[in-house]
């Protein structure tokens, strides 16, 4: 059985775990710099057309208004911290909001859990992989595998495995209990029989 969210699970605990640094701000708004980008290079290459700027500096001027509006998003959310009476920034609250909502969708699965047992969820294996079933352009398939504590059916605290899948470029991430295939490699023998 599985589950649908439109979040990015491990991101959320980071989200809640971390403070607010510039990382935590690009990991957010990765989509909007993507999109920003040929908006920076055609208002550099139309200043280089009508000036008389070096093709060198093309670069550094993109990155240089990159680290303008990097500056500008991380002083806002820290002003918004300051204003908040939780003293919280938008990424923590929402990281929180969507962990709760993820506790009642993985009880669908049979993980039951709690929000303080969700913060301490860990990343061990990741894999990329192509999606050519009923597609004419392959899809770029994200594996993330998280160790979730939880609850088994006796009441102990166990581990269980979480597989996140999600095709980049969708908004839709898959939640399942499986765990990642075992890779053997080949070995010489070094028996004399």
């Amino acid at each position: 059985m599985k589950v649908i969210t439109n979040f990015d699970f491990y991101n959320a605990v980071k989200d809640v775990n971390e403070s607010l640094l510039p990382v935590k701000v690009i990991r957010n708004n990765q989509k909007r710099y993507i999109q920003l980008f040929p908006v920076y290079l055609s208002a550099t290459l139309i200043i280089k057309q009508f000036t008389d700027m070096d093709a060198k500096a093309i670069i550094p001027t993109i990155i240089n208004a990159y680290g303008y509006l990097l500056s500008f998003d991380t002083i806002l959310q820290i002003i918004t911290k300051l204003l908040n009476q939780s003293h919280r920034d938008f990424y923590t609250e929402n990281g929180i909001n969507n962990l709760k909502k993820l506790i009642v969708l993985l009880e669908r699965i049979n993980v039951y859990t709690n929000y303080e047992m969700l913060l301490k969820s860990e990343l061990y294996a990741r894999k990329y992989c192509f999606d050519t079933e009923n597609r004419t352009i392959p899809a770029v398939v994200s594996k993330k595998y998280l160790y979730v504590p939880s609850y088994g059916y006796d009441g102990n605290e166990k581990t269980t495995s979480i597989l996140q899948e999600h095709t980049i470029g969708t908004k839709e991430y898959i939640l399942s209990q499986d765990e990642p295939d075992k890779e053997y490699r080949r070995v010489l023998s070094k028996s004399h029989i």
